[in-house]
Formats: structure tokens, sequence, C-alpha cells
């Protein structure tokens, strides 16, 4: 389980889930939204927003590609 917060960089946010190329062995589980971080169930049509608090089950050979997904690109600074 892999859980993060969502940057405006990311190859997750701005477009929808059914969009975003998520590696074999990765799943969305949940996304925390909002001051209160109420949770959502994943939708194909969701968007993972900057600031989101993104929940992943990845398989232990999916980790290392999951983290580049989320990785923090350098147009962010």
């Amino acid at each position: 389980m892999i859980e993060a917060d969502a940057l405006e960089t990311s190859d997750l946010t701005g477009k929808p889930l059914s969009k975003v190329d998520l590696p074999d062995g990765v799943i969305v589980a949940a996304v925390l939204r909002g001051v209160d971080d109420r949770v959502e169930i994943p939708r194909s049509d969701m968007t993972i927003e900057a600031g989101d608090r993104v929940v992943l089950f990845a398989a232990t050979a999916a980790v290392k590609k999951v983290e580049r997904i989320l990785r923090v690109r350098p147009e962010f600074f």
C-alpha cells in the first residue's frame, strides 16, 4: 500500500483516471480530498487534483514505477 499527496506535476493529476497509464499490478484504492480528508471511491471519470491524498495498492514489482508517476518534476520548482 502506498499513500501519497498528489502534486500538480505528477503524471497522476489533471486527467481522468481512465487516461492514467498505471503499471500492471497497481490500483487506486481511495482518494482523500478536501480539508476534512473525505474519502472518495475512485471512478474512471475521476480526476486527481493537486493536494489530494491518494491511496494505491501496488505489487512489489510495480513500486518503482509508481514512485516515478508520483515524482516531482523540475518545473515544480
